[in-house]
């Protein structure tokens, strides 16, 4: 018994520290997937002004 309760404790808390980090991780991703949900288009745009700008770039170098 004794030496069973202290790797059971020990158990239990990398459980809660694994659930704790992927709850962490969850609402992290929500955050960002809502904020790119509610605003498309400003993320749409900068990664196509970034692609345009990219372009013109290589151009010049070309």
């Amino acid at each position: 018994m004794f030496k069973f309760k202290p790797l059971k404790k020990k158990f239990l808390q990398r459980d809660i520290l694994c659930l704790a980090l992927f709850k962490i991780l969850l609402v992290v991703g929500l955050s960002f997937y809502l904020k790119s949900f509610s605003k498309p288009h400003m993320t749409f745009e900068k990664i196509s002004k970034h692609l345009v700008s990219s372009l013109k770039q290589e151009r010049k170098l070309g």
